[in-house]
């Protein structure tokens, strides 16, 4: 695994893996599913409303999860636990389909506030289906195990370049392509504990979130990468503050998640007695990487993401030279 590990170090669009300055913390670490001590609560987030059928799931899902014993709190936001008058100013961002996202960003920056240090916040956007008991605890220990305490996740095709307007770019003054030719990170799905320095980071993302033309679909002022696409909002300021604080992107952890992903294998994701706990839509299950890889490109009728992302699964290396 080691030699197959370098290899997919030098060739990866994961940004934490293709960073030099994280070798030796790759090749002498991972393994973040292993087990970890509870030191505060454990708590489980999501935002659901204007969407009938959401709201419902959530409550259902909400009603299981309050039964699991290691859970210790779940809440299912709506915009009524919003401040008005931060709707008011940001009226514009609020009556569009982005209101979930600026909402997530100003809940998880004021429930995290009002935690205790060591409480753990799992956050879940209001598509997840199931999130299985068996494995829920791995979940809490990802973000244990983490360096600096929060847990981001990754999409293993799409890069930063296609969904991240130029205007936010100039604003994080980013000028290195590392930034936009790595994976994106997915804004639906983290696992945070509180402490001083995630404290900082989310109150960080709320700020830029608040930020209309940062935040909404509104032209860039500046010139747009050609493989631009679309933003995706908090997604896109979420994924850069990762990259620019140095922080570790996992694979979804789905509980059929493949067995040949290099960055899930070094992780523990598939290590004795491990069990994932995550179901999502069920386009992301049954299929191979070849074949998600295959179905994001043909969504846009052009080769949008490269063929070096496939190089997540060791598959890839079987004729490596």
């Amino acid at each position: 695994m080691k030699d197959i590990l370098e290899k997919f170090c030098s060739i990866t669009t994961n940004y934490y893996y293709s960073n030099p300055k994280n070798f030796d913390s790759i090749f002498n670490g991972g393994n973040e599913m292993r087990p970890s001590v509870k030191e505060g609560k454990y708590k489980i987030f999501t935002f659901a409303d204007r969407n009938e059928k959401r709201i419902l799931g959530m409550k259902n899902l909400k009603y299981k999860l309050e039964r699991y014993s290691i859970v210790d709190e779940v809440k299912v936001f709506n915009l009524s636990d919003v401040d008005k008058n931060f709707i008011d100013k940001h009226q514009s961002l609020f009556s569009s389909n982005i209101f979930p996202w600026i909402s997530k960003a100003y809940l998880m920056n004021k429930w995290l506030d009002e935690s205790d240090d060591g409480d753990v916040i799992f956050w879940i956007d209001s598509d997840v289906v199931d999130i299985r008991e068996d494995g829920i605890v791995n979940i809490f220990n990802l973000c244990n195990n983490s360096e600096k305490g929060i847990v981001g996740f990754h999409n293993d095709y799409w890069l930063e370049r296609l969904f991240t307007k130029s205007d936010l770019f100039n604003y994080l003054n980013i000028t290195d392509n590392k930034y936009w030719d790595t994976n994106q990170a997915y804004g639906g799905i983290f696992v945070v504990k509180r402490n001083e320095f995630t404290l900082k980071f989310f109150r960080r993302w709320f700020e830029i979130c608040s930020i209309i033309p940062l935040m909404d679909n509104s032209k860039s002022k500046s010139r747009e990468n050609p493989h631009f696409i679309t933003h995706k909002n908090d997604q896109s300021i979420l994924s850069l503050l990762y990259k620019l604080n140095n922080i570790k992107t996992f694979p979804l952890p789905l509980y059929d998640c493949n067995n040949t992903n290099i960055i899930a294998i070094h992780s523990g994701y598939f290590n004795h007695k491990v069990s994932l706990p995550l179901v999502w839509e069920s386009c992301w299950h049954n299929i191979s990487y070849k074949e998600m890889w295959e179905n994001c490109n043909k969504k846009f009728n052009k080769k949008v993401s490269p063929s070096e992302c496939l190089s997540l699964s060791t598959d890839y290396f079987k004729n490596y030279d």
